[in-house]
């Protein structure tokens, strides 16, 4: 069950992110700082929900040395080619799609959208990475985990290379369908990795996936900036999606597991 709960649970803070987007933009007008106060009203709240929240059971490790944790489960993924390929996958489609998405405003302006529409470009991406999350386990139980997850990594940047080649509206429709293919693939790899490791040592494991995309936005994300600033943000683009497609390359050598 753990793929259609974490892709219903992942669908949900886009939705926030979306509603937070529109709202947000109508609070500005009012102040900058005002929709940074009126911010800390939702955080409160599940500040207090999560005082109702109860330790699910899992098996845990019999030593609580941390170091000693963190060296085991470097030992698994180096010594498993499953963790060790969506690990790098993780790095190359964080790395260059959170780049794009950090300065998909500057890619707005150069196409010479208004900028009263960036709020609604932005909830729209949001609204599709939801559904994306939402369809990701029927999507995939159809298809099969590794195909469902070549396809989203593969379609992801073919659109988006067409999209630098569109005008105007057509290009950032283009741009915002991306996004539901980042909602897809999120739960299949989330999977993938615990289908690999047993639950005393999961958080970990989980713990270093992120921690390697992490390192690959803060390598490869500069690349990108400073690519744009030499060319253009419309060629940054068409150039991560290029590198992008070495990702579904990738995963074909993954295993397809029930």
């Amino acid at each position: 069950m753990y793929k259609k709960i974490i892709g219903t649970y992942y669908a949900l803070w886009p939705i926030g992110a979306a509603t937070g987007s529109i709202i947000g933009g109508y609070l500005a007008v009012v102040s900058l700082s005002f929709p940074i106060l009126m911010t800390f009203i939702p955080l409160l709240i599940a500040s207090i929900l999560t005082f109702f929240l109860k330790e699910p059971p899992y098996e845990k490790e019999g030593h609580h040395n941390v170091f000693k944790h963190i060296k085991n489960s470097a030992k698994i993924v180096i010594n498993n080619k499953q963790l060790m390929i969506l690990m790098i996958g993780g790095f190359i489609l964080i790395g260059f799609g959170e780049a794009i998405h950090l300065l998909d405003q500057l890619f707005f302006k150069f196409k010479e959208i208004p900028l009263e529409f960036f709020g609604w470009i932005t909830a729209s991406t949001f609204a599709l990475s939801s559904l994306g999350h939402y369809l990701s386990n029927s999507i995939s139980e159809k298809l099969g985990n590794k195909r469902t997850l070549i396809l989203s990594v593969l379609l992801s940047p073919l659109i988006l290379i067409i999209a630098t080649f569109s005008l105007k509206y057509f290009a950032i429709v283009l741009f915002i369908i991306t996004s539901i293919f980042f909602g897809i693939r999120n739960p299949i790899t989330s999977h993938l990795i615990n289908q690999e490791v047993e639950s005393k040592k999961r958080a970990t494991v989980l713990s270093s996936a992120n921690l390697i995309s992490q390192f690959g936005l803060a390598i490869l994300a500069p690349m990108i900036g400073y690519f744009a600033e030499i060319y253009s943000i419309n060629q940054a683009f068409k150039l991560s999606a290029i590198l992008l497609l070495s990702v579904p390359i990738l995963y074909l050598f993954l295993k397809d597991k029930n």
